[in-house]
C-alpha cells in the first residue's frame, strides 16, 4: 500500500455511494484507516549479549506484518516500505543480570536507524541481581527502504553473558503520510 493524496472537493460537489467508494475505498486516500503499514515481531528463544558489546536483537517469529516491513535475510530490520511517520517501540526483558559494580554497570536498550543514527534510548541501573524491563519509544519519519533495529548493551555485568527474554518485541505503525 502506497501513500495516496486526497480528493479535492468543493461545497456544492454531490457525493454519491461511488463517488465515496471511489474517494475513499480501496483506491482512494482513506484506504489508510484500516490497513495502514504495521508490524509486531517476536523472537521464539533468548538471544545472549556479551558484557559490553552492541547486539542488535533478531526476530524469528511475526505476530503481524501488513507491509512486507519484516523480511528478507536481515531479521533484526524492520524496513520501511511506504513512506510517512511512524510509530517505533521496543521492549525487552533482561533475565536476572547482576551488577559487578553498582557504580558503573548499566543496561541500555535503544532503536537506530540505518545501523548507525540513535533515535531513541534508555538505561536501566541495576544495583543488585535482578531481572529487568525497558520499553523505547520513538516517532520517525522513514523514508522508503529506511530500517531501523533494536539494540542492547550491557555493561559491567557479573554473568558472561546477559540474556534476552524471549517475550521481547518489537513493532512500527504507521501514523501518517511523508510531512514533505
Amino acid at each position: 500500500m502506497g501513500w495516496t493524496d486526497g480528493v479535492d472537493l468543493v461545497t456544492g460537489d454531490l457525493v454519491t455511494e461511488a463517488g465515496w467508494n471511489n474517494y475513499m475505498g480501496a483506491a482512494g486516500s482513506m484506504q489508510f484507516l484500516h490497513d495502514s503499514p504495521a508490524c509486531r515481531v517476536h523472537d521464539t528463544g533468548d538471544q545472549s549479549v556479551a558484557d559490553g558489546a552492541t547486539l542488535a536483537l533478531l526476530w524469528d517469529t511475526e505476530d503481524f506484518d501488513t507491509d512486507t516491513i519484516h523480511a528478507g535475510i536481515n531479521t533484526s530490520r524492520l524496513t520501511c516500505t511506504t513512506a510517512g511517520v511512524y510509530l517505533i517501540v521496543g521492549n525487552v526483558i533482561w533475565d536476572a543480570v547482576t551488577p559487578t559494580d553498582v557504580d558503573t554497570a548499566y543496561l541500555q536498550t535503544w532503536i537506530r536507524q540505518g545501523g548507525a543514527a540513535v533515535l531513541a534510548s534508555v538505561r536501566a541501573y541495576p544495583t543488585a541481581a535482578a531481572s529487568y524491563a525497558q520499553c523505547v519509544t520513538t516517532i520517525a519519519e522513514l523514508a522508503a527502504t529506511n530500517y531501523v533495529e533494536l539494540c542492547v548493551k550491557p555493561n559491567y555485568i557479573d554473568e558472561a553473558n546477559a540474556t534476552i527474554d524471549l517475550s521481547s518485541h518489537f513493532e512500527m505503525s504507521f501514523l501518517r503520510g511523508p510531512t514533505t
